[in-house]
């Protein structure tokens, strides 16, 4: 009854199980609607189709299995935009507002206040900022390469997967610090190598047309690289549980961070010969040897360090939430279980019903021929009848013929 069927999925949900259900008749419609994922059989009536979630236009239910492999790779790379998207947004966020309130150029430690017509190569803005143009830049390569995640390399998940917003918010978090602390310590170092502390290591190794110093606007470049590589590569570290190494990315995916960090790259090393409107305080950094380089090899260290803060985050929670993963585990082995013994179940019923194939035709092979023997018995009581009749049958018959003859 439709009732009852209505009534053990509801008792199912209630029990925190997610519940499916197949039906093609319209006693289905009502469990169809309510269970977590309702399937419509093939040929099932239009009220069926239009009370479940999915509708099965060929028949048999092997299909299910594809559609529950597709939907956990849709739901990986979800869940994967999600933790990207969170942890770029994030690192920005948090970059821009400590840039802002604890790194003062006119501090002594940085560039002093000192005068910049005196001293133009000491020449700083009040604050540390990107141009807008910049930030433009970086969100629109960030979005063109974030479209390419739906094209991603996935691989389902024993388990069913469900939305854990506790673990996607830690994890992006993470990610977010790590690479927000790489950026605001590559500014500090920065800002920190400039005229009035000259010859050390990362002025000599970073400076242009010979200087041993950082000027402002080529730290404002290098930070802007160093943003730009960071996005980029936090992508990788976010679509993958463990080490970004054991799964390799989509053809896509990794051709459309390739041309993003390859533009990302070419606007560093040619920024004042694209945009060369004098408003924009960033200089290009094709007259330094090794800038462009050293952001590259910077950013490639940081980028390890991320991805092993995010193993160590993604293992100290499935520490904490051992009990939930417990439970996880016993309902997928008690469905694996259900699973073998209903193969079990099916593969009895069909030898069963092969041997008794079998011995229903045996059975009638012989009632046939049992038929047969019977019909040609009959057929030779007549024609011994025949025969004695007619006086032709050797033996008493014939003898009392013979008599009568005489």
């Amino acid at each position: 009854m439709p009732e009852h069927k209505f009534a053990i999925v509801q008792s199912l949900r209630e029990l925190g199980h997610v519940t499916g259900m197949t039906g093609d008749g319209v006693n289905d419609a009502p469990a169809l609607k309510r269970a977590d994922i309702g399937i419509a059989v093939h040929g099932a009536t239009d009220a069926a189709k239009a009370a479940a979630a999915i509708v099965l236009t060929e028949p048999g239910l092997s299909v299910i299995i594809d559609a529950i492999f597709r939907s956990r790779k849709i739901f990986q790379r979800m869940r994967n935009y999600c933790i990207y998207r969170i942890s770029c947004t994030l690192q920005l966020l948090f970059f821009f507002f400590f840039a802002i309130i604890a790194f003062d150029p006119s501090n002594d430690y940085f560039y002093g206040a000192a005068d910049a017509v005196a001293t133009p190569d000491l020449a700083h803005r009040s604050a540390f900022v990107l141009p807008v143009l910049s930030l433009v830049i970086i969100t629109i390569l960030n979005d063109g390469t974030m479209i390419t995640i739906s094209h991603d390399k996935v691989i389902p998940e024993r388990n069913p997967q469900r939305w854990a917003m506790f673990e996607v918010t830690v994890i992006s978090i993470v990610l977010s610090l790590v690479a927000c602390l790489s950026s605001l310590i590559l500014l500090m170092l920065l800002m920190h190598s400039n005229a009035n502390y000259p010859g050390g290591f990362i002025g000599a190794a970073l400076g242009s047309a010979g200087r041993d110093y950082v000027l402002f606007s080529e730290a404002q470049t290098m930070v802007y690289l160093k943003i730009s590589l960071s996005d980029f590569l936090t992508l990788f570290a976010a679509r993958t549980r463990t080490f970004f190494w054991e799964r390799r990315p989509g053809y896509m995916l990794g051709g459309a961070a390739l041309v993003a960090t390859g533009a990302s790259t070419l606007l560093a090393l040619f920024w004042d010969d694209i945009f060369s409107t004098g408003d924009i305080f960033m200089s290009g950094l094709r007259r330094s040897k090794y800038a462009c380089v050293a952001i590259w090899v910077y950013c490639a260290l940081w980028f390890l360090a991320q991805d092993f803060a995010k193993v160590l985050t993604y293992r100290l929670l499935a520490f904490l939430q051992k009990e939930e993963t417990a439970k996880i585990e016993a309902v997928t082995q008690r469905g694996a279980l259900a699973s073998m013994y209903e193969e079990t179940n099916r593969e009895a019923r069909q030898k069963g019903m092969v041997h008794r194939t079998a011995t229903m035709s045996v059975e009638a092979d012989h009632r046939e021929l049992a038929g047969k023997v019977k019909t040609l018995e009959a057929e030779v009581a007549a024609l011994r009848d025949v025969v004695a009749r007619a006086g032709l049958l050797s033996g008493p018959a014939g003898g009392a013929g013979a008599a009568r003859s005489h």
